[in-house]
């Protein structure tokens, strides 16, 4: 199905990238805000990309307007700037992402996907704020992910994918609502389990690191002495609980 697409921005080399990157559509143009919320009031396109910075009035204005008036189009917000006060207004106002420019294909088409896999479970272009992951949402999608996965080997990237947002958006959002950054929070809960198995199991030192998502010993060595204080082989002997496996 061919889809109907918005682009209000007022930078003509984004346009003509976006338009490029994303063919095959039918497109509507709008490069100052005032004109790109009537744009989106009269011919309803399916989805808008939305330049947080216009002339007239900005992109979270458009975004409001567009919540407020119950209207049916998916807004993607996009700006030039990883700015996380803005990208957190945008998903209070049902944005369905953040995109930063300029634009990298792969991250256009999983939020094109996201579009449109949303529009199919609705039946029509109409959708809902139930229907919009939060920040918090994808912050708790993250996590359990990090829990089920730390074992392997597991980035940033990885987890922005998940949730369909870019690298530098999941990294601000996690440290927003838990405090600590994606890598220290994965280092802990590894160092975590590596404390918890030397404790109480007989397990040898490399399996361990490998439970714990390490593949290289030498290095699982070094990361687990500088967190803890001692090499995991004077921390076993150290701390082993009695009754072990």
């Amino acid at each position: 199905m061919m889809y109907k697409m918005a682009i209000i921005d007022g930078s003509e080399y984004a346009i003509n990238s976006l338009k490029e990157a994303l063919e095959g559509q039918t497109w509507y143009v709008a490069k100052d805000g005032i004109k790109g919320l009537e744009l989106i009031r009269s011919e309803r396109p399916h989805l808008a990309f939305v330049e947080v910075h216009l002339e007239g009035i900005g992109g979270l204005e458009i975004l409001q307007a567009v919540a407020q008036e119950k209207l049916s189009t998916l807004i993607i917000m996009v700006s030039s700037h990883a700015e996380f006060a803005y990208a957190q207004k945008a998903l209070m106002y049902n944005a369905i992402g953040y995109c930063l420019k300029p634009y990298a294909k792969s991250e256009l088409m999983d939020y094109l996907e996201k579009a449109v896999s949303m529009l199919g479970k609705n039946g029509t272009s109409q959708w809902h704020p139930g229907n919009i992951q939060t920040g918090n949402d994808m912050v708790d999608k993250m996590l359990d992910y990090i829990h089920s996965n730390y074992q392997n080997d597991l980035s940033v990237q990885e987890l922005a994918d998940l949730c369909h947002i870019n690298y530098n958006y999941a990294g601000q959002l996690f440290r927003q609502e838990t405090g600590e950054t994606i890598n220290n929070y994965l280092l802990r809960i590894r160092m975590d389990k590596a404390s918890e198995l030397l404790r109480t199991t007989t397990l040898s030192i490399a399996d361990i690191a490998a439970q714990a998502g390490y593949r290289d010993y030498f290095y699982f060595a070094k990361i687990f002495k500088k967190y803890w204080g001692a090499p995991p082989s004077v921390y076993r002997s150290e701390n082993f609980m009695e009754g072990g496996d």
